[in-house]
């Protein structure tokens, strides 16, 4: 993927993920000449409003570059090598290529799951010990 387009994709994930956990009604991200628009579904009970003024989003240069690091396969995924040991990586650490970052069991065989470049752990997406698809996104280094 190109930078703008890792970039995109970032804000789009962010943005969904604040209207799914209900922190936000309705969202337009608008990159260049994409727009996206996030609308949360209605519900019985829904939050109060929130007026806002349109944000503008930062161009490319001046995000930093980011590695999105998704499942390779369908399974469960674990963030520590066993439930009494630390996890494999946390939030805002240093990471370097080959290093271990995640394990994903599937069909009783463990795949490790490494960084694909340097840097430093920018977010880790799925929780402790979760089921994952092929796709999902897991951690994010920048």
């Amino acid at each position: 993927m190109t930078d703008s387009l890792d970039h995109a994709l970032h804000a789009v994930v962010t943005v969904a993920d604040l209207v799914r956990d209900g922190r936000l009604g309705r969202v337009r991200v608008q990159i260049g000449d994409l727009s996206i628009d996030v609308t949360a579904p209605v519900s019985e009970n829904p939050p109060r409003a929130v007026e806002s003024a349109p944000v503008e989003v930062a161009t490319q240069t001046e995000l930093p570059p980011v590695q999105v690091v998704v499942a390779p396969l369908m399974g469960v995924f674990f963030r520590a090598p066993a439930p009494d040991r630390p996890p494999f990586v946390a939030v805002a650490e240093r990471v370097e290529v080959g290093q271990q970052i995640a394990v994903i069991e599937a069909m009783k065989m463990e795949a490790a799951i490494t960084a694909p470049v340097p840097g430093k752990v920018r977010r880790l997406a799925v929780a402790g010990t979760a089921r994952v698809e092929a796709g999902d996104l897991i951690v994010e280094i920048a």
